[in-house]
């Protein structure tokens, strides 16, 4: 049996790094993706609602007890990520034009 003492534990775990850019990127994806089907397929947003919220839940299990996060993040990302969140409205945008227009040849 190993013996479990604190700095055994900190290397092991020490591999699972919690990297928050890739979570960022997962978020807007999903948002972007959203809002673009959105108008075509309408139960798309309770769904990516369910998603983003079992994705909160996971990744703050995960966080809690799984990973280590090393990153120190700086305030230009977040900015940056509520930037690129107010593109979801162009993109929203575009799926309505796509509906219209699936509309107007379909009759």
């Amino acid at each position: 049996m190993k013996l479990l003492n604190i700095p055994n534990i900190q290397y092991q775990i020490s591999f699972l790094q919690f990297l928050i850019l890739i979570r960022y990127a997962d978020i807007i994806n999903t948002m972007w993706l959203t809002f673009l089907y959105a108008p075509l397929i309408p139960i798309v947003l309770p769904m990516s609602m369910i998603n983003i919220i079992l994705y909160y839940w996971i990744e703050k299990y995960t966080i809690m007890r799984r990973s280590t996060a090393k990153d120190i993040l700086s305030k230009n990302i977040s900015q940056e990520m509520i930037e690129h969140i107010e593109l979801i409205i162009i993109f929203y945008t575009i799926g309505n034009l796509f509906n219209l227009i699936n509309r107007q040849f379909s009759i």
